[in-house]
């Protein structure tokens, strides 16, 4: 008469995960990864148009016209793995920080703002050349993570200021980049290839940050079963990006025209 009795408890204790032949059995847990990136970027923009300086005694504009061309192209690549976690309990989540990808490459800008005009009777603004001696090879370290949300993985990158950089920071505006002031040039305008205000770091887009140190945003669809359930221990997510925005300036009706080309390679090794 104690044997079913003894064999119903024993049920009720696997059921409860107690009986030790239960334990972890169709328990769900995390899945670690090392991560490492690479890729390159290229951020290419031009400017030709009439500037407005300001005004004078009658109220007609001051003018200038304002002629420039730039390129930045660097190569990154991690110089140790980072790590991730897919995580399935509650709400999936997965993340990952990839610090300390080097980035080597070269910046070239020039800007010149000439044929200055204005009001009779009054001295017309002298030519003015942007600084241009922070311009050539460039060195630096990217600060890359990544975040998993609704579907996709984003995949963003900021200048890690923790280590040197060649040229060092503080010569920032010292080549013409469409960053927050270029010369005379007033950027107004957000476009793809800038982060809109309030904006979450996961949809920040960093390809004109200061210096243009920064990584574009770019996101790859990836299922959470994907992630939580690999097929091989090793898994590459590559794409390509390019962007075509047209900004624009408070003192000029033409815009700062801006190209950006984004390649990048996540590499997924299970742990």
């Amino acid at each position: 008469m104690r044997r079913p009795q003894v064999a119903t408890l024993l049920t009720l204790a696997v059921a409860l995960g107690l009986a030790p032949v239960a334990l972890g059995a169709g328990i769900p847990s995390t899945t670690g990864y090392s991560v490492k990136v690479n890729g390159s970027q290229t951020v290419k923009w031009s400017f030709g148009g009439d500037v407005v300086l300001g005004g004078c005694g009658s109220g007609e504009p001051t003018l200038q016209t304002g002629t420039g061309t730039g390129e930045l192209t660097f190569r990154f690549a991690s110089l140790k793995p980072g790590v991730a976690a897919a995580s399935p309990f509650g709400r999936f989540s997965f993340s990952f920080d990839a610090a300390g990808a080097k980035a080597t490459g070269t910046m070239n800008g020039s800007l010149t703002f000439t044929n200055g005009r204005t009001c009779a009777g009054f001295a017309p603004p002298e030519d003015f050349t942007a600084p241009a001696s922070a311009c050539g090879p460039q060195k630096f370290q990217l600060h890359v993570q990544g975040e998993w949300k609704a579907g996709f993985l984003y995949v963003y990158g900021s200048d890690d200021i923790v280590f040197p950089a060649t040229p060092p920071r503080g010569v920032y505006t010292d080549c013409p980049l469409p960053v927050a002031a270029v010369g005379l040039l007033a950027i107004e305008g957000v476009t793809a290839c800038q982060t809109k205000p309030g904006a979450p770091l996961w949809l920040r887009t960093n390809e004109l940050a200061t210096q243009g140190r920064g990584l574009a945003n770019v996101r790859f669809a990836v299922t959470p079963g994907s992630l939580l359930r690999p097929k091989a221990r090793v898994t590459r997510l590559a794409r390509k990006v390019v962007k075509n925005c047209n900004i624009k300036l408070s003192n000029s009706a033409a815009p700062l025209v801006v190209a950006v080309t984004t390649q990048l390679m996540v590499t997924l090794t299970r742990r």
